[in-house]
């Protein structure tokens, strides 16, 4: 593993490179200053090369500059370079560490966010599914992040076609992993946990044309986030969300009447 920073002949060692070339990178991009951003750019690059000379076995910090790396180039919007670094991230973090990895699922969501910023939803849905996969697990549960996560998640299966949203595999178990460990430590009595049903039943309703339970399973969760809601009904946020939840639930009512065959039309 990395050990503490050291200087060699005058010359920075690896670690000293890649962390003084994102801070230089950062710096030079929130200024708009191109050749700093440039400069700070190739100090990580020249990291990644003295890395691999000097710590071949630590895959794990490779990784780590790998995604450094990337992010120079996805916010100069290089998309091809960005792409050749998330995804040696993201093997090397699939490899080492695993996908329930918290790693992993940082990686995964990293890689969702090059194709989403393309506007390739449908190629950021697997790694969406990955990232859902790995937070919903987690033990310091976060409500405002998961709503933030299925929310992008909502967001990408909307600008998708119907047949891309079936050829992933359904968030279902990920949902239900979810949904156990944010009771499991007394959340789920929140405004918040609220608007994350709403968005977790929306999620179910684009699954519903390939899995007719997830119909059945977002109208339990509509449910929640109106009775949750209806509690919370003085703020003004709340009373919001309310309406956009009681119009959900009568629409996961209303296609729970139709028949199967229409639904699959």
């Amino acid at each position: 593993m990395a050990t503490a920073s050291q200087t060699t002949k005058g010359q920075l060692d690896w670690f000293d490179s890649w962390d003084i070339g994102k801070l230089a990178a950062a710096r030079g991009y929130r200024d708009g200053d191109q050749e700093a951003f440039r400069r700070g750019r190739a100090l990580v690059e020249r990291a990644l090369e003295m890395h691999i000379e000097a710590e071949p076995q630590d895959l794990v910090m490779r990784a780590k500059v790998h995604d450094s790396l990337a992010e120079c180039f996805l916010v100069s919007e290089e998309y091809p370079k960005a792409e050749t670094h998330y995804r040696a991230a993201y093997d090397l973090l699939l490899q080492t560490v695993g996908a329930q990895s918290p790693l992993f699922g940082k990686q995964a969501r990293h890689m969702a966010n090059l194709y989403i910023a393309q506007g390739e939803h449908e190629q950021a849905l697997p790694f969406l599914g990955e990232a859902l996969a790995v937070e919903s697990s987690k033990d310091a549960v976060n409500v405002n992040e998961l709503m933030e996560l299925v929310d992008v998640v909502v967001n990408a299966q909307q600008r998708s076609s119907s047949d891309a949203v079936e050829a992933v595999a359904s968030n279902h178990l990920s949902l239900k992993r979810l949904q156990q460990n944010i009771k499991s430590r007394e959340l789920d009595d929140s405004k918040e946990y609220a608007v994350l049903c709403h968005k977790m039943s929306l999620l179910y309703l684009h699954e519903g044309r390939k899995d007719p339970e997830a119909i059945r399973r977002g109208r339990n969760l509509a449910k929640i986030s109106v009775r949750l809601l209806r509690q919370f009904r003085e703020d003004k946020d709340a009373a919001d969300w309310l309406k956009m939840s009681e119009l959900h639930l009568r629409l996961l009512d209303s296609i729970r009447q139709r028949p199967q065959t229409e639904l699959d039309s």
